[in-house]
């Protein structure tokens, strides 16, 4: 016997909310759902309505939870972030930005009815910071509170640790951390939602690693101005806050007393002067962070000219440290990627709230994007992974 089709009554005005917050015209909905503009077209204006399963790929496609397609009225629409691109600033967001936005709030709120559901709370963020602030204190203050490493070798090898070291660091002051793999380098570097409740810093995940470790920073800061922000942190152009959270940022991550104990910067005697590209690499590298934050440094501490340091950027830009990829055999696993993605304080979470029967399986699989297998071994390479993190 045929089975009878089940239609999805969604309330077509919704459907054009969903897909207008999306970013995507109506030809671009239909191109991605694989299907004719007409049908779709047909269903925004009540003349016909998708099966159950479309709607649950539509609503996956727009990224919105189902049951909102069927309300009366659209939700309240949450703020935007203020935005600091410079130059992009007057572009609007793609709908891959606004897709990882959306992705970004939903984790943050999973995370925190979670953390009521297994009684552990994020920790207060209690420093902050105002922009009028001295940034030579600030940084202080920053580096004070997250307890930062003083003197060279740094506590790691690579840009890979460096990340890792700074990113628990600032997990464990109350900050979600997670990574957009959908957006261009060029629209974004991260965006930070820290107005009210558990901050969430989002870094781009086509960046690599030392670049990375400068916009975890710099978005840090953003967090403790109690600001929501995009970011794109190669702009000249970008607002006087902006660069107050990269000159913030460089000093934490390379203090006045450490760079001029280098040995680049010891053979120059202290002169301003030219630095070359590989110069500025190692100077990076040992400070386990990109060349952008180097030169900045170099900048603020009289060591490089504002004239050198424009020529290089509109020349190079975020491509110099973009140049400079992670080189290795392989990459890391589908388990490695979705820790990483999703956190370290989310992913313990959710599986908390599993076995203390808070949660199903179903919602485990829902939270973390996987199906039922997978979440289990999941469970077993996150283990692995705390106890190897410490």
């Amino acid at each position: 016997m045929r089975q009878r089709r089940v239609e999805a009554l969604l309330n077509p005005p919704l459907l054009v909310w969903a897909r207008e917050q999306a970013g995507l015209s109506v030809s671009e909905a239909a191109h991605k759902f694989k299907m004719p503009v007409s049908r779709l077209r047909g269903w925004e204006q009540g003349a016909g309505h998708p099966t159950m399963k479309q709607a649950r790929d539509l609503a996956a496609l727009y990224g919105q939870p189902l049951g909102t397609l069927y309300l009366d009225h659209p939700p309240a629409a949450p703020t935007r972030p203020a935005d600091f691109r410079g130059r992009m600033a007057s572009e609007p967001y793609s709908a891959a930005l606004l897709g990882e936005m959306r992705r970004a709030r939903a984790i943050r709120d999973a995370a925190v009815d979670l953390s009521l559901e297994t009684d552990h709370p994020f920790p207060k963020i209690d420093l902050a910071l105002t922009a009028d602030l001295d940034v030579e204190v600030a940084a202080q203050q920053m580096r004070a509170w997250l307890d930062a490493p003083v003197g060279l070798p740094r506590p790691w090898q690579n840009p890979n640790e460096a990340f890792t070291w700074w990113r628990r660091r600032v997990e464990s002051k109350g900050v979600l951390v997670v990574v957009a793999r959908h957006v261009s380098g060029k629209e974004m570097s991260g965006f930070t939602f820290a107005a009210e409740g558990v901050p969430v810093i989002a870094l781009n995940g086509t960046d690599p690693m030392a670049r990375r470790v400068f916009s975890l920073l710099h978005e840090l800061v953003h967090v403790l101005l109690r600001q929501d922000s995009v970011s794109e942190i190669s702009s000249l152009t970008a607002p006087g806050v902006e660069q107050f959270c990269n000159k913030v940022a460089a000093r934490v991550l390379i203090p006045a007393v450490d760079l001029r104990a280098h040995h680049l910067v010891i053979a120059t005697g202290g002169r301003t002067r030219a630095w070359d590209a590989a110069e500025l690499r190692t100077l990076a590298a040992d400070f386990g962070t990109s060349v952008q934050a180097a030169y900045i440094r170099l900048l603020d501490e009289q060591l490089a000219t504002r004239a050198a340091y424009t020529r290089w950027l509109e020349e190079v830009g975020g491509r110099g440290d973009r140049q400079e990829r992670d080189k290795g055999k392989g990459g890391p696993s589908f388990y490695t990627l979705k820790i990483h993605d999703l956190g370290r304080p989310f992913v313990e979470r959710v599986y908390e709230a599993f076995h203390a029967e808070a949660i199903s399986l179903a919602s485990v699989c829902d939270l973390l994007g996987v199906k039922a297998d997978v979440a289990r071994k999941l469970e077993t390479r996150f283990a692995e992974f705390v106890l190897k993190a410490g």
